[in-house]
């Protein structure tokens, strides 16, 4: 922070900014995500009274992930604590390269066999479908980011 405050805040134009955290109990880090420098990203909105649902399936999916041996699933989970809309979370997948689109059928379904074994026979249908009404119309959207070292500054311990 005080990294931001002495060599940015004063240069900003744009006062619509945000801070978020990382919510451990949803995310499943396997690797840096400096080692993965492509990510699906999926911002989401959820309506107010209805975080317990957002968060049960959030919650569960990186418990799910974590209970496999090998899993290629390595996802970051961000809250927002300032500033921004109150219910806006991010959430990174990294990949390594492009092909790592290419297996998401199989890699996801694991996920998912596992979600159901912990959690009860088809209760990853039944918590998405929660997991979906809890969201702001509109409040569900992907992208595709890139990590440019070389365009970037140097990464800082925190």
């Amino acid at each position: 922070m005080k990294l931001w405050n002495a060599e940015v805040s004063d240069v900003m134009t744009n006062m619509d900014g945000r801070m978020q955290s990382l919510v451990k109990s949803a995310s499943h880090v396997t690797v840096s995500p400096f080692s993965k420098p492509l990510r699906t990203v999926m911002e989401y909105s959820y309506k107010a009274g209805m975080g317990d649902e957002f968060w049960k399936f959030r919650n569960n999916v990186a418990k799910a992930a974590s209970s496999l041996e090998e899993t290629p699933v390595s996802l970051n989970v961000w809250n927002t604590t300032v500033g921004g809309n109150s219910g806006h979370v991010i959430v990174f997948y990294s990949h390594v390269d492009y092909s790592g689109f290419d297996n998401e059928n199989v890699v996801w379904t694991k996920v998912i066999d596992a979600y159901n074994e912990m959690f009860g026979e088809n209760s990853f249908d039944t918590d998405q479908s929660l997991f979906d009404s809890s969201l702001e119309m509109w409040g569900n959207y992907s992208e595709i980011w890139r990590w440019l070292p070389d365009l970037s500054s140097p990464v800082v311990d925190m």
